[in-house]
């Protein structure tokens, strides 16, 4: 049983937004395209039109962007931040097991509860969501991430309403990392090792491939086996993205690699890449001379308002701008294949982060967050 639940689209049982023109502000690309003092005009929370010499209707709401850059919406591509999720039970295992399957039985999957989603099980306290709006963010992938796999990833933005209102993309990707809360424990409980929770993982793969009858576990992980939706796959070293390859290859899923320590371009050849922040500017350039695109994320242990500070630390150590900004807005959206390209492109959502100055100044601040057409306030 396949439990891919397609894209959700709420919007409908909102308010509709109020048009909006955004005017004389410096307009600037994910691609590195530039139109200084232009206007965007928004109907119906989707970008209508962009350009220097456009009439503004009279009922439209006119921001004034003057000395101001527009940008597409920040995404943060990877968050376990803040989120609330259910604790996995363990359950007793039955003396006399009403029916014997032949997959392992799920009270031995330690760590493993791909079911657990955070667009349905989780919940985003509103001090979060404020927290990553006034640092200018419109969205973020929202995945549970304790054990083995960790449950399935959400694209969930920051804007008014309800928190089901607010779910973008329900399926995400699975977390995988080696479980090292698991590895901690003090009683070796299997998988009590390296090897034990590779063998876990990969004998959790067969059994999905393999089982047909009802198991939300298993069926959770059908996607990921079809690449409906990828596999986010925790990377600390070089031996950890040949680890990865290796599985990869072997049950033949969409990889995307979560950098999180030293690794070369070379390992990471063929798979889609996000960056944690805390991996280092050298990380990042090294990915960028080799012309590897990829996404940004923050790190749970640092505040969110940290997050800009670093990466425009990034740029000043020789970090491309262009691609810290891709990072942030169209590379995500090209690593989740959301409809939304993020490209500020007319037919797309209005989501925009607009600055006081430039995207790399220390004194650039928050001037407005526009999500879905409506703008947004950070208290």
């Amino acid at each position: 049983m396949n439990i891919l639940i397609p894209l959700i689209i709420l919007c409908s049982a909102q308010e509709p937004p109020q048009d909006l023109a955004i005017v004389g502000g410096r307009i600037e690309y994910p691609d590195g395209r530039v139109i200084e003092r232009g206007t965007i005009l928004v109907h119906d929370g989707v970008i209508q039109s962009v350009g220097t010499e456009l009439v503004v209707p009279s009922i439209y709401k006119t921001l004034d962007a003057n000395g101001c850059t527009v940008l597409a919406g920040f995404i943060d591509s990877y968050s376990s931040r803040g989120m609330t999720m259910p604790t996995q039970v363990n359950e007793a295992i039955p003396e006399k097991p009403a029916q014997i399957y032949p997959e392992m039985d799920r009270t031995n999957r330690k760590g493993i509860r791909p079911e657990i989603s955070a667009a349905f099980q989780g919940q985003l306290s509103d001090l979060i969501a404020n927290d990553y709006r006034k640092s200018g963010f419109v969205s973020a992938m929202f995945i549970p991430d304790a054990g083995i796999l960790g449950g399935t990833g959400s694209l969930i933005d920051f804007g008014n309403g309800p928190w089901q209102y607010r779910v973008l993309q329900p399926n995400s990707g699975v977390a995988f990392g080696y479980g090292d809360s698991i590895l901690d424990q003090k009683v070796p409980v299997y998988p009590s090792s390296l090897l034990g929770a590779i063998a876990l993982f990969r004998q959790t793969m067969i059994d999905a491939a393999e089982v047909h009858h009802f198991d939300p576990g298993l069926d959770s992980l059908k996607p990921v086996l079809s690449k409906q939706i990828p596999l986010i796959m925790t990377v600390r070293s070089r031996a950890e993205a040949q680890r990865a390859h290796a599985l990869e290859h072997e049950f033949n899923f969409r990889p995307i690699f979560l950098i999180k320590g030293p690794v070369e371009p070379e390992d990471i050849q063929g798979a889609d890449v996000i960056v944690d922040l805390q991996a280092g500017a050298d990380e990042m350039k090294k990915l960028d001379a080799e012309n590897i695109h990829f996404g940004v994320c923050s790190n749970p242990g640092t505040p969110i308002e940290f997050f800009l500070t670093d990466l425009r630390r990034y740029v000043r150590e020789g970090l491309s701008r262009t691609s810290a900004l891709k990072a942030l807005t169209s590379e995500p959206a090209r690593i989740f294949r959301t409809r939304d390209k993020n490209s500020m492109l007319p037919g797309e959502p209005a989501n925009f982060t607009i600055l006081t100055g430039e995207f790399e100044s220390e004194t650039t601040k928050l001037k407005a967050l526009i999500i879905r057409g409506t703008q947004v306030e950070a208290k």
